[in-house]
């Protein structure tokens, strides 16, 4: 669980302050093309107050169910 943990974190949260460490993690956690895919610039692109964070992990990882 801690993977995926780690794996919605470094995807889905973009702003400049971490950004290094998180693209660190990424490449330790995923394959090439996926991690070329979240990651295809070598600096942050989106300026200085761009911020994009996920909110609710549980609703990443929780088993899905077709009836909810």
């Amino acid at each position: 669980m801690n993977t995926v943990n780690q794996f919605i974190e470094v995807s889905y949260h973009w702003e400049k302050e971490g950004f290094e460490k998180r693209k660190k993690i990424a490449k330790s956690i995923m394959g090439k093309e996926l991690y070329e895919q979240f990651y295809p610039f070598e600096k942050f692109v989106y300026g200085d107050s761009y911020t994009s964070t996920p909110n609710d992990l549980q609703f990443y990882i929780q088993q899905y169910d077709g009836g909810q």
